[in-house]
């Protein structure tokens, strides 16, 4: 299965045209060649769920969703910028330039996924396979909303690019913009599954799983940092910074590990989850107060936590 799935990875290279639809934003392209490829996948998925198939069979799918929203990728491009994919070159200084750049983020990456998933590794370990099974359950229904702010942070970062080089004032209130709004929503999304987690993991899995409701009520807050983060993520590529990407990320890394190891003993999937919370305020948001670099997104930071009593008084004083 893994080996099935990890083929998939063959076709990443090619989301250099995304980047390019960005860069002219026309992410819309890009959304088309997933969205299609991901209905596609998920049709044979559940497909294969009624005719009880082999997991194998799952990964497959899994690799079909790869291989079409590549080839609608292609397709776009060749049609919207007249060029082919023979006429790319290679350029050697380019890549020892990207490799350089990149090598930082992809260590922060790394670290990233350490703290986004060590929790259920730390679980089975200290906890048990059972409470893997529930706490993963919470987490999936949390981390479904993650690729919210990821869209939205995607079709205005060239425009920030943009602002960034001719308006900085402008730049740094779009900035404050993004912050809020990315904070508003999470906020939102926050309080709604906190308030529906019972009956939505009652019609979704079941009373086996009543236990994932504490742990989702507290997993789900951490989306409040995980949304500011897409734009301090963009902020970092910007600004030409990123070894603040693997600062943070590995900060966040190690205080989900040592937190884990402090609160699962004491309350299983809800520690983890709390351990999970702390972790990405602290990664996302308090470590971001040690540089004076960074300090101006703590503040805008700060300052979306009272974006609606601003833009309150805002509108009285208008």
């Amino acid at each position: 299965v893994l080996l099935v799935v990890s083929f998939s990875l063959i076709f990443k290279p090619f989301d250099v045209i995304d980047f390019w639809f960005q860069s002219l934003l026309q992410a819309k392209y890009t959304a088309i060649s997933r969205s299609v490829a991901a209905v596609i996948s998920s049709s044979l998925k559940l497909l294969l769920v009624f005719l009880g198939a082999q997991l194998i069979l799952f990964a497959v799918a899994h690799l079909i969703q790869a291989v079409i929203g590549t080839l609608l990728l292609i397709y776009f491009y060749v049609i919207k910028s007249k060029h082919k994919i023979s006429d790319w070159k290679f350029s050697k200084q380019k890549t020892k330039e990207l490799f350089s750049q990149g090598l930082v983020v992809y260590l922060g990456t790394i670290f990233s996924v350490i703290y986004l998933k060590v929790d259920q590794v730390m679980l089975k370990w200290l906890a048990g396979a059972e409470e893997v099974g529930i706490y993963a359950v919470a987490a999936s229904l949390s981390e479904a909303w993650y690729f919210v702010p990821t869209a939205i942070v995607t079709s205005f970062f060239p425009k920030l690019i943009k602002l960034k080089q001719e308006n900085s004032k402008q730049y740094h209130y779009r900035l404050q913009q993004l912050f809020d709004l990315l904070f508003f929503l999470a906020l939102v999304i926050a309080v709604l599954v906190s308030l529906l987690a019972k009956p939505i993991i009652s019609i979704l899995f079941g009373e086996a799983y009543l236990g994932a409701i504490p742990i989702l009520v507290v997993h789900i807050w951490a989306a409040l940092f995980i949304f500011m983060r897409a734009v301090f993520s963009k902020w970092i590529l910007i600004e030409d910074v990123l070894m603040f990407s693997l600062i943070t990320q590995g900060l966040g890394a190690l205080a989900n590990i040592f937190l884990n190891f402090w609160l699962i003993p004491l309350y299983g999937g809800l520690g983890a989850a709390y351990a999970t919370l702390i972790a990405y305020a602290m990664a996302s948001y308090i470590a971001l107060l040690v540089h004076p670099k960074t300090r101006v997104v703590f503040v805008m930071m700060t300052k979306s936590f009272f974006a609606i009593i601003r833009y309150s008084l805002l509108r009285k004083g208008s």
